[in-house]
């Protein structure tokens, strides 16, 4: 049988006893756990199990559960008093510790039946599924798996270890591929590593999915290092023009700006707007985000808008105006004001 045929077999001999309930579902773990889709059986029979419980049952489980959360939270905590003191490698040694715990919970990022994300944010989940049409269910982590991974792989990169930064970097981009800090620093350990080809590739590739400001910034400023590197200085220069458009007193901006001007002679190589839109195309990039952005945000402001949930439709419709200013529409700009 396939997977809804053996969850809907299962459910139909639950009885709405908590404790004969639970008792059976425990006899059909055991029966299932080597089967080939076990590890997704089980979640849902974990599931199942929970709803059985009476609602104090329930308390108590949730209590247990958020005290592993808490533990995990006082880890991280541990590991911002290191880095307060300078001591990265004190904080490795904390953060080692999270991950740690996130491996000994077997989480998986996903499985046959579900997707499980790390989100920060929530346009984080609406990106996702415009993007990759997810056809499994999506269902958040059990634990804030990409943030620690995240965060151990930057004090990686400060400790050098840039094969093992890489690594954790990417498992923090595998539990939320749209988060733009753990895409910027993974691939900031690939330039560490010597990877440009693999660094300019990804950031290009990222484009389309920057919907803050800073992160098409980011992304621009990405592109004119690797420009740069290849003594491309007009190129480096108009890659920095658009990045400064949306974040204009960036330092590294300035500081990567004066670089080139010195490297050329002293003068900031100069681009006319042909040369300009001749090398955006040839190198097929957007000198804007994606408008589909502006779309998506917009309509779902709207519907929130709708519902009357003013906090929500505010969130989205200020995704929509700080990207794009001259077209954020008026119904928008005055629930933000």
């Amino acid at each position: 049988m396939d997977y809804e045929s053996i969850i809907k077999d299962i459910t139909a001999g639950l009885t709405g006893d908590w404790q004969a309930d639970i008792r059976y579902l425990q006899i059909k773990m055991d029966e299932y756990k080597d089967h080939e889709l076990g590890p997704e059986i089980m979640r849902e029979l974990g599931r199942l199990a929970y709803e059985a419980l009476p609602e104090d049952q329930k308390a108590q489980l949730a209590d247990a559960m958020q005290h592993d959360q808490g533990q995990i939270q006082a880890v991280l905590d541990e590991a911002d008093a290191c880095l307060g003191r300078g001591d990265i490698p004190g904080a490795l040694e904390v953060m080692k510790t999270a991950v740690d715990a996130v491996k000994a919970f077997e989480l998986v990022p996903e499985d046959k039946v579900s997707i499980y994300l790390d989100l920060s944010e929530p346009f984080e989940e609406v990106f996702y599924r415009f993007r990759l049409e997810p056809e499994k269910d999506l269902r958040p982590a059990a634990i804030r798996a990409g943030e620690i991974y995240y965060r151990y792989g930057s004090l990686l990169i400060d400790a050098g270890d840039f094969d093992g930064a890489r690594e954790a970097l990417e498992t923090a981009c595998t539990w939320n591929p749209m988060n733009a800090e753990y895409r910027f620093e993974y691939l900031e350990s690939l330039k560490a590593s010597g990877m440009l080809q693999e660094f300019f590739d990804g950031t290009k590739a990222f484009i389309p999915n920057c919907f803050r400001p800073w992160t098409f910034a980011r992304a621009y400023r990405n592109l004119a290092f690797w420009y740069t590197e290849q003594k491309r200085w007009r190129d480096a220069s108009i890659c920095l023009d658009i990045s400064e458009k949306y974040d204009p007193d960036n330092e590294i901006l300035r500081a990567e700006r004066s670089y080139i001007s010195e490297m050329n002679g002293g003068e900031p190589p100069a681009a006319d707007m042909v040369g300009r839109e001749l090398f955006l195309a040839a190198e097929n990039l957007p000198e804007r985000p994606d408008h589909v952005i502006l779309e998506l945000a917009d309509e779902i402001g709207e519907h929130y808008c709708n519902t009357k949930d003013w906090n929500t439709a505010e969130y989205f419709y200020t995704i929509a105006a700080d990207l794009f200013p001259e077209e954020a529409g008026t119904a928008a700009l005055r629930l933000i004001e």
